[in-house]
């Protein structure tokens, strides 16, 4: 423990809670300067303060409270994360951060601190990636991350706000995703759900979590975003598809806002491994939802009685949600093109994403014509097209990928009896 912080004056044990005593301002002044005068190396001044048993409830809320308002002293309730987010280091990091969490909650639960606060906290990240930093370090609280805790707060008030370039409302978003009930209350419109998945799709895109050193909380702060993203869109799949192909009559299609996120997600190297829930893989359950969706796109479309046109807007939808497959790809292999191109086993490896997500898609079984499983054989298709058309391997992919959906077009034509299909 930091000798000046031990050195703060002796006072009896004190009652925790909101009535906890008076202000000594001697106590709160000594422990405000040996916070204001912290290194940013190691240990966090701030964090052992509040540990500190010499200062009851109310001289803590009065630290917080200070350090919130105090022009520069916000940044002290990130722990000292920038020297310390090495792997070495995470797990005391870590234990600070929650103490400052913990701290903020029960300063915000007394009335010593409000949202303004913490957006003035939230606003002092210097990493670029807007209220992700701190957003992270509040919900380390067990508290602070409960509904109707800090961290909805600072959601609340982000969302409102909706500033930063879009970054407002894409960390808002990672905190609505993180939990069901929080989603359910906040994300409760198909409007809503679609400005938060653009947010988080643009947020994923800029991607300025990768601005600081490698580690956990770059890797932390990565995956985070990316579940979110994905969180959303297993919850709302069909709703979002729908909404990004021409679903209603005069209604524009948005393929690109879906080409992004797949190009994010299921055409991703970067993006295996990373856990939605304690029962859910990214990768897998963004591939099955887009596998349901194609599905739906073409039951609509062969479902007896349906109206000819009916039929063209489910089978257009089912081609833009392909044109959506096939510009993700594009995007991706542009994105990583670099990577894909060093060996035959990163080709490979990116055009085996692909066939992952072709392999789950319903190509077959209509009109008594069952298809063959696709995923290996398009998988090593695209990976000769990386290999024979180094210059334009978007265009080879976009081919191979057209090739297959046209022949699941050409099969439902023959079934419903429809040639303009």
């Amino acid at each position: 423990m930091n000798t000046s912080v031990q050195g703060l004056p002796s006072s009896p044990p004190a009652q925790r809670g909101p009535a906890a005593g008076d202000v000594d301002q001697q106590k709160v002044d000594f422990a405000l300067k040996t916070i204001r005068a912290d290194v940013p190396m190691s240990e966090s001044a701030l964090a052992q303060t509040l540990e500190n048993p010499n200062l009851n409830q109310a001289e803590r809320n009065e630290i917080i409270q200070t350090l919130a308002r105090e022009e520069g002293q916000q940044i002290r309730f990130y722990g000292n994360d920038a020297t310390r987010s090495g792997d070495g280091g995470y797990a005391e990091l870590t234990g600070d951060q929650q103490t400052i969490a913990d701290a903020v909650q029960q300063a915000y639960d007394d009335g010593a601190i409000n949202a303004d606060d913490l957006l003035r906290i939230a606003d002092a990240n210097g990493a670029g990636n807007g209220a992700q930093r701190f957003m992270s370090i509040l919900t380390q609280s067990s508290e602070a991350r409960q509904p109707g805790g800090t961290a909805e707060v600072l959601a609340d008030a982000l969302w409102s706000r909706n500033g930063n370039d879009g970054m407002d409302r894409a960390n808002a978003a990672i905190l609505y995703t993180s939990d069901p009930a929080l989603m359910s209350r906040n994300l409760d419109t198909p409007d809503k759900r679609a400005q938060a998945f653009e947010a988080l799709v643009a947020f994923n895109k800029a991607a300025p979590y990768e601005d600081i050193p490698a580690g956990l909380t770059a890797d932390i702060w990565h995956d985070s975003a990316l579940a979110a993203s994905g969180r959303l869109f297993a919850a709302h799949s069909q709703e979002l598809i729908d909404r990004y192909t021409s679903s209603q009559p005069g209604q524009p299609g948005k393929t690109e806002v879906l080409a992004e996120f797949m190009s994010q997600t299921v055409f991703n190297p970067d993006a295996q491994g990373i856990m939605l829930d304690r029962q859910r893989d990214l990768l897998p359950t963004i591939r099955s939802a887009i596998s349901n969706a194609s599905e739906t796109f073409l039951e609509r479309a062969s479902t007896d009685g349906v109206s000819a046109t009916d039929q063209s807007r489910a089978m257009r939808q089912y081609g833009q949600l392909a044109a959506a497959i096939s510009g993700g790809a594009a995007v991706a292999l542009t994105r990583y093109d670099g990577d894909v191109a060093k060996t035959k086993e990163a080709r490979e490896e990116f055009a085996g994403l692909i066939g992952d997500l072709v392999g789950e898609l319903p190509l077959g079984d209509l009109g008594g014509k069952i298809a063959d499983k696709v995923s290996a054989p398009i998988a090593d298709r695209i990976a000769e097209a990386l290999i024979a058309n180094p210059e334009r391997p978007d265009v080879a992919i976009a081919g191979e990928l057209a090739d297959y959906f046209s022949s699941q077009a050409d099969l439902l034509s023959e079934k419903v009896g429809n040639p303009d299909l």
